[in-house]
């Protein structure tokens, strides 16, 4: 016969916070790596390039799957020709999309974010940018690359001079799009194409020279 659980035993966590934690943890630690090894030395645009890379290679190399549940991580660039190709680049630095590809039905979001050095820094096309952005999506954030640390804002608060504005980490911003709790489902990329079509088909619309994509999805086997 079974035991039964003590009333006061804790629950198992919930498996799916379980990834976001483990998620969470991962992106904050490269974040600080990268930060640590790039500050001053990388310009923004390759510095958050690196960070994206980073993140994919860490998470291809020590995939993230608890109870039937896996992520997917990949990113995506137009580059500077053929089609697709940007003419100019406007606002953001990094698309990043949101995929729950485990409900039913799916949902897909998007987030922007264009990257700065140190949260203090006085930079006069700071503010241009994030109405850019804004124009696009009321989720867009800036990502202030610090000598050991990312410091995250959102536009909307930093445009309204929000005193203190609440900061978040890197993996914290990304963690609560995958809840749900954040993200822009008009910016969601269209999840009916593959990955990369879909990337790409966001990228140009958006007119944002890189890409990021998240997606939680149930394992086949």
């Amino acid at each position: 016969m079974a035991r039964r659980l003590s009333e006061n035993r804790p629950m198992p966590p919930d498996p799916l916070e379980r990834m976001f934690g483990d998620l969470e943890e991962r992106i904050n630690g490269i974040a600080a790596m990268i930060a640590a090894d790039h500050y001053n030395v990388a310009q923004e645009p390759a510095f958050t390039s690196r960070l994206a890379q980073e993140i994919e290679s860490e998470l291809r190399r020590h995939p993230i799957n608890k109870a039937g549940l896996r992520l997917e991580v990949a990113t995506q660039d137009l580059g500077d020709r053929g089609p697709g190709a940007l003419e100019k680049r406007v606002g953001a630095d990094l698309y990043i999309s949101l995929a729950r590809r485990d409900r039913r039905p799916p949902v897909s979001k998007g987030m922007l974010m264009q990257a700065k050095w140190d949260i203090t820094a006085n930079d006069r096309k700071l503010g241009s940018q994030m109405q850019e952005m804004m124009a696009r999506s009321e989720d867009a954030y800036v990502w202030f690359y610090g000598p050991t640390e990312i410091q995250c804002a959102k536009a909307s608060d930093l445009m309204q001079n929000h005193v203190p504005f609440r900061s978040l980490t890197v993996g914290e911003m990304i963690v609560n799009g995958l809840r749900c709790s954040a993200g822009d489902v008009g910016i969601g990329r269209d999840l009916t194409l593959s990955r990369a079509d879909g990337m790409r088909a966001q990228l140009a619309a958006l007119r944002t020279p890189q890409g990021l994509s998240f997606a939680v999805v149930r394992n086949t086997k």
